[in-house]
């Protein structure tokens, strides 16, 4: 991860009263490991963790109806296990491979995402979880990552890409930085490539009704 790298989650309340969260961030092993001496990889720096952010917003973990794992890496997944009653919304060939795999990729919040009595509801490819809100099949920096596109009522479409594209660069098959599949447990195919091909006007397709708002907890 570069330095002043974000990893944001999302939180959407729809017009029907549930609550969406769309990831949960980093593992608390992942960031006291950060903290320890000798301590050598990119810094983490104003962490607050997802759990800590949510009453500032009038939402509990227990609040939370649906949560979209977009994918099982530690910094996307490691707080799975502190939303009991929510149903995670995955797709299933990330699933499958985290479960499989024995690669310390998914191993290191195996602990968080495979815990005990967690409600999982695998999909395959693109699928409409709410009025105005899709999840998009961007397999490529894993097996089954997941980008959101979510249609406000006056912002109009916002495209979460998560880690389908994670820079400018990405972005551009003419100037991108590093092929998806060199990544350590990652998946040929290219998520930008599917984004760009599959949803030409992501810019500005037209708006449907369903989300109130979208907030980003950083």
């Amino acid at each position: 991860m570069a330095e002043d790298t974000p990893v944001p989650c999302y939180l959407i309340r729809t017009d029907d009263g549930r609550v969406v969260l769309i990831d949960t961030g980093f593992a608390p092993a992942a960031v006291a490991a950060t903290r320890e001496p000798g301590y050598q990889g990119p810094p983490l720096r104003d962490y607050v963790s997802v759990v800590d952010q949510l009453p500032p917003l009038g939402v509990r973990p227990e609040d939370v109806d649906i949560l979209v794992a977009t994918h099982l890496d530690s910094d996307h997944a490691g707080m799975t296990d502190a939303f009991p009653n929510a149903e995670i919304v995955i797709q299933r060939a990330m699933y499958e491979a985290a479960r499989a795999a024995s690669h310390p990729r998914y191993a290191m919040t195996r602990a968080q995402w495979d815990a005990p009595g967690l409600r999982y509801r695998p999909v395959d490819g693109d699928t409409e979880l709410a009025p105005g809100v899709t999840l998009i099949e961007t397999g490529g920096h894993v097996p089954g990552h997941q980008s959101v596109l979510v249609r406000l009522p006056q912002t109009g479409p916002v495209l979460l890409a998560i880690d389908a594209v994670v820079s400018v660069g990405q972005a551009d098959p003419e100037t991108r930085e590093r092929p998806q599949a060199a990544r350590p447990g990652g998946a040929r195919g290219g998520g930008p490539d599917r984004l760009r091909t599959r949803w030409p006007p992501v810019a500005n397709p037209p708006a449907g009704p369903g989300v109130l708002r979208l907030m980003v907890i950083a």
